[in-house]
């Protein structure tokens, strides 16, 4: 996240201007993801030696037909946080289309309480409007951890 220069002066907290995000597709939406919460980017080979637990966005959040094709599927690491609780993991998604792309946030909209509470089952707390295309942002740890794969196992979709 980037913050704007506070003069010594000012005496108050810094104030974001942006996020930065990684932005992909899920089916026909445009996702994206802080890159504050995505430590590396790795093939599914690579993040399945490393024995994280591993959640397929594809499977969890699947289209009316069933999961949407995940043609060239990537790892997103995303580290724990003791405080949080959360341990860390890969997140298989589609391919980025952009890395760390400028989100300013006065483009970001929060989504209504009923659609975006933790309890509701969303795992997207906002949408922005970017380059004339909805992009709704995703919250990762609104997700299930995932499931550490067995030896020699990938989420379908992700060889």
């Amino acid at each position: 996240m980037t913050s704007c220069a506070i003069g010594p002066d000012q005496g108050a907290a810094a104030v974001a201007e942006e996020i930065r995000a990684l932005i992909f597709r899920l089916g026909p939406s445009l996702i994206g993801l802080d890159m504050a919460h995505v430590a590396e980017m790795l093939s599914v080979a690579a993040a399945r030696k490393r024995r994280l637990p591993m959640l397929a966005l594809n499977e969890r959040l699947p289209g009316p037909g069933g999961p949407f094709p995940c043609r060239s599927p990537v790892a997103l690491i995303v580290p724990g946080s003791r405080k949080s609780g959360h341990r860390p993991r890969a997140l298989v998604v589609e391919g980025p289309e952009q890395i760390d792309l400028s989100v300013p946030i006065a483009a970001i909209r929060l989504l209504p309480r009923v659609i975006a509470s933790p309890g509701a089952g969303c795992p997207f707390w906002a949408a922005a409007l970017i380059e004339n295309a909805i992009v709704l942002l995703l919250d990762i740890y609104r997700l299930p951890p995932g499931q550490t794969p067995p030896e020699g196992d990938a989420p379908e979709g992700a060889d």
